[in-house]
């Protein structure tokens, strides 16, 4: 199952979050999510794996600042359109996954405070969410 247009709603949950999205936006390494969060001033890098070997996002995570956070500032640079206040907010990366493959994603970043995982299967029921702002469940540090 492509659990990705479920997690792209329940990050811009409609537009009322105040993130703008971009799907597979390449940056070297191609995260599933990129976005702007206007309402807490930061940038959001998102990954999705529904598969039990997360192997890959750990990588990619372990390494964020190489592989996915350099080149998007470099790249984010280049475009008028961004302030200068916008090319040095921080960025948060937010991995879903399995629940049966959460704990050992979050043991992999436990002194992270920039990245937190999430069950793929609690971020898909939004009415679990309604009522709540894009903080999420407390997983992990905050962010």
């Amino acid at each position: 199952m492509d659990y990705e247009p479920a997690i792209e709603r329940f990050l811009t949950r409609n537009g009322t979050t105040g993130i703008f999205i971009v799907p597979q936006y390449y940056v070297g390494k191609e995260p599933d999510f990129v976005g702007l969060d206007f309402k807490r001033c930061r940038i959001v890098v998102a990954e999705v794996s529904a598969r039990w070997d997360i192997s890959a996002m750990i990588d990619k995570f372990r390494n964020r600042k190489s592989r996915l956070e350099e080149p998007l500032r470099r790249q984010m640079a280049t475009f008028p359109g961004y302030s200068a206040e916008q090319l040095n907010w921080p960025i948060k990366y937010f991995g879903f996954v399995r629940r049966d493959r959460l704990a050992k994603a979050q043991s992999e970043f436990n002194d992270a405070n920039d990245v937190r995982f999430i069950e793929i299967e609690s971020a898909t029921h939004a009415h679990e969410y309604s009522d709540r702002d894009i903080e999420w469940p407390t997983i992990g540090p905050a962010l």
